[in-house]
C-alpha cells in the first residue's frame, strides 16, 4: 500500500535507519512489586538491545505519573541516542523534551484536529498518528504526520479489543 511505503520511507529519511526498532515500554506504576522492573530499568535494556525508537506507553497512568516515568527515561534514551515516543500526552512530550509524541484516533481526529500544525507548537515534539486501515493511513499522511503506525499487526494484551491488521 502506498500509504505505508510512504510512512517507512519517512521514518528512513527521517532518522537515517537501515532497520527501525521500535519498541513499546508499556508502563503501568499502579501494579508495581517485587517481580516487575521500573520503567527506567526496562528502557535500559531495550536500548542496550538496540532499540532505536522506545514508546512509552502507560494508559492506566495519569500524566504526572507518566511525566515522572518519561523524565526518568529520557536522560536514559538521551545518552544512548536512542528516540523517546510519548505516547497520548502531548502535553508531557512537550514539557520533558521527547522527540516524538504518539496520539491515536481518538486523541486527534476524534477531538476535531484536521492536521498537525493546529497543535504543533515550536519546539514541539514530532507527532506521529495511529492507523488501522490504509483509509486512516491516507488521512493521517493528509493531517502531516511525522509519522504513521499501523497496527496492532498480531493481536496483544494491551489491546485487547483491538482487530489485528494487516502491513
Amino acid at each position: 500500500d502506498r500509504a505505508h511505503q510512504i510512512y517507512i520511507n519517512h521514518l528512513f529519511d527521517e532518522f537515517g535507519f537501515d532497520c527501525l526498532r521500535f519498541l513499546i515500554l508499556s508502563a503501568n506504576p499502579g501494579v508495581r512489586n517485587q517481580n516487575i522492573n521500573p520503567p527506567e530499568f526496562i528502557a535500559q535494556k531495550l536500548c542496550d538491545g538496540g532499540a532505536d525508537l522506545i514508546q512509552l506507553r502507560a494508559k492506566n497512568s495519569s500524566p504526572e505519573e507518566i511525566r515522572l516515568m518519561a523524565e526518568a527515561i529520557l536522560p536514559i534514551t538521551m545518552r544512548c541516542n536512542v528516540g523517546l515516543v510519548i505516547n497520548d500526552h502531548l502535553s508531557v512530550a512537550r514539557h520533558v523534551g521527547a522527540e516524538l509524541c504518539h496520539l491515536g484516533q481518538e486523541d486527534f481526529f476524534a477531538q476535531g484536529h484536521t492536521h498537525v500544525s493546529t497543535i504543533r507548537v515550536h519546539g514541539s515534539p514530532q507527532i506521529g498518528l495511529s492507523t488501522h486501515s490504509p483509509e486512516q493511513a491516507r488521512k493521517a499522511i493528509a493531517a502531516g504526520a511525522d509519522y504513521i503506525a499501523n497496527g496492532p499487526v498480531y493481536a496483544t494484551g494491551t489491546k485487547p479489543s483491538a482487530k489485528p491488521v494487516t502491513l
